[in-house]
């Protein structure tokens, strides 16, 4: 089922016109930006975009404007794992990683759990905080390692904010145990907070 999801998704995103994909990435950005949570943050992790993916660059440069700490991902196939990495630049020391996508080149790797925010790519997430990955598990790993209090963390845990079209979020999407869910879901129609009814399901 995941695969055929997978399939669906790619087709419906590729066949937005390139403007089109242009103008809802700022709009989905901006939202992203407006959240009190995102300005709290002095240490943010985004991804390094994909074509197809919604776009960080207006967020990290206005995360370097706000004199924010900015990371990103660099991946290593033989155990799928991640870690994150501080950047000054998106055009320096960045390097061609697995799949081509853009990743630090050096650096010592930040603890998981000292990220008060990460910004968290996706295929399709889902109205109640569920998330469809490419299959790798990148970061449902860092994501339960930026979720282990003994991974560096202080104070609040890390909030996992997911970022997408609005033609990626489902209304459902199968979910397993290894699955790692977000906190909110932004899109270029809006924004979903989902700590809320999770909080409420475990204390009930």
């Amino acid at each position: 089922m995941k695969k055929k999801l997978r399939q669906h998704i790619r087709q419906v995103i590729e066949a937005l016109p390139p403007s089109v994909r242009r103008d809802k990435s700022l709009l989905a950005q901006r939202a992203m930006l407006a959240l009190p949570e995102f300005a709290a943050a002095q240490t943010v992790m985004i991804y390094l975009s994909m074509v197809e993916e919604v776009d960080t660059a207006h967020i990290a440069l206005q995360a370097w404007a706000a004199g924010k700490r900015v990371l990103a991902p660099r991946v290593y196939l033989a155990d799928h794992s991640m870690d994150a990495f501080e950047i000054h630049s998106l055009r320096e020391r960045l390097v061609p990683g697995p799949y081509d996508i853009l990743q630090p080149a050096d650096g010592n790797p930040w603890p998981p759990g000292q990220i008060d925010l990460i910004v968290v790519p996706a295929l399709a997430f889902s109205r109640n905080g569920g998330r469809l990955g490419r299959g790798a598990g990148f970061y449902d790993r860092f994501l339960l390692r930026a979720r282990d209090r003994t991974c560096g963390g202080q104070n609040a845990l890390p909030l996992a904010v997911g970022l997408a079209f609005e033609e990626q979020v489902l209304d459902e999407l199968p979910m397993f145990d290894h699955d790692q869910p977000i906190d909110i879901l932004v899109s270029d129609k809006g924004f979903w907070d989902f700590r809320k009814n999770r909080n409420a399901a475990k204390e009930t």
